[in-house]
């Protein structure tokens, strides 16, 4: 059973992870976000990170990774994670990408007249993309969101970047934009954005980087770089998704 402080707080059920029990409860849809907004809240004092993971059938395929007894421990993913440089991995990722070489192959593109549309309302897009009666809230042992990936062992399948690198990214988008995880699933990941690029200039490098750590979200999304930097403006929240 939970502990006293996730009983005090509607948490009903309980996970063993390498590392330590994650707290959840099943919670209804539309009420999912503020449950998270209060839990984030008291994350400081409570050393516990809350995170959305959709219905009950996508958070069970997302805990087995967490309790695989054959995973490395969160805190290795971790240490790995402070080796990593994150403008190398940009760079990397980048190149691995796109070929330079071919003149067809405009990811860029051009600076669209009006942005290609806005994102999914944000109870929707926070909860990946689902729109069910009932979602599972969770709390992991960490006041740090950016550090769910390690603590989920979260990442690492066809082109979707390792835990370790997920962690880097992560931090480094935390300290440079205020990028808090909300949601996790399957194969997306969503983030409310205190401090979103409020320039054309800002807004493209920020989009190059996100094309980098996640190409899908253009290639098989908005088309281009610039048709994402341009809905990245001002936008309280990011979304990345990985076949």
């Amino acid at each position: 059973m939970p502990n006293e402080l996730g009983a005090d707080r509607g948490y009903s059920l309980s996970f063993s992870t390498v590392d330590g029990d994650v707290l959840g409860a099943v919670v209804p849809g539309d009420v999912a976000l503020e449950r998270w907004r209060r839990a984030r809240d008291e994350a400081e004092e409570n050393g516990r990170w809350p995170l959305l993971l959709g219905p009950a059938v996508i958070a069970e395929s997302v805990l087995h990774q967490a309790q695989d007894p054959d995973r490395r421990s969160p805190a290795a993913i971790l240490a790995e994670a402070d080796r990593l440089d994150v403008r190398t991995l940009f760079a990397r990722w980048a190149e691995d990408t796109v070929d330079p070489d071919d003149e067809d192959d405009d990811v860029v593109g051009e600076w669209p007249d009006e942005p290609p549309g806005e994102d999914a309302a944000e109870a929707d897009g926070l909860l990946g993309g689902v729109s069910d009666d009932e979602v599972l809230i969770i709390l992991m042992p960490t006041p740090s969101g950016w550090q769910a990936p390690a603590w989920l062992n979260w990442g690492g399948w066809n082109a979707c970047p390792r835990p370790e690198e997920h962690v880097a990214v992560l931090k480094h988008w935390h300290a440079t934009h205020g990028a808090e995880l909300v949601s996790m699933t399957t194969d997306q990941a969503m983030f409310r954005v205190a401090r979103p690029p409020a320039t054309r200039a800002g807004a493209l490098a920020i989009a190059e980087d996100h094309f980098a750590y996640c190409p899908d979200i253009v290639l098989q999304g908005v088309g281009t770089i610039s048709n994402l930097a341009a809905m990245l403006i001002d936008g309280p929240t990011w979304t990345f998704w990985w076949d």
